[in-house]
């Protein structure tokens, strides 16, 4: 005997549907608005206490190929770097929203696959 598809309620379907439009529309405006984005992190590295002149040195890290780059910045340059890294960071939760939305929506709108029952297994020895 074949399985049916189970009936979908169609009404409660369709606000599910609205509600996660609303959603990813509301996620993909928060894209247009984005600043510059960069991966990695940034570090102060503060002088050691006994050196009265020494200057803190600011550096940026990332991963390039699997391999880790490293790169000293200026104090303008660590203080953009760590606003753009912080975009990126928004950036890809977004993404990560985005696909969650996207995902509920293709599973739960469009008709999958028949599930069947598994087989029982022998439950003899040898």
């Amino acid at each position: 005997m074949a399985a049916t598809q189970p009936t979908i309620d169609k009404a409660k379907l369709e606000k599910k549907m609205k509600a996660w439009e609303k959603d990813f529309e509301k996620q993909q405006g928060k894209l247009s608005k984005i600043p510059w984005i960069v991966q990695g992190s940034v570090v102060e590295i503060a002088p050691p206490p006994g050196a009265p002149r020494a200057k803190p040195r600011y550096i940026w890290t990332r991963k390039v190929n699997q391999k880790t780059v490293t790169v000293s910045l200026s104090k303008q340059q660590y203080k953009a770097f760590m606003k753009a890294i912080e975009a990126n960071r928004k950036v890809e939760k977004t993404l990560r929203d985005l696909r969650t939305v996207s995902q509920n929506v293709l599973l739960e709108s469009l008709p999958g696959v028949q599930k069947r029952k598994r087989a029982k297994k022998a439950s003899g020895r040898r």
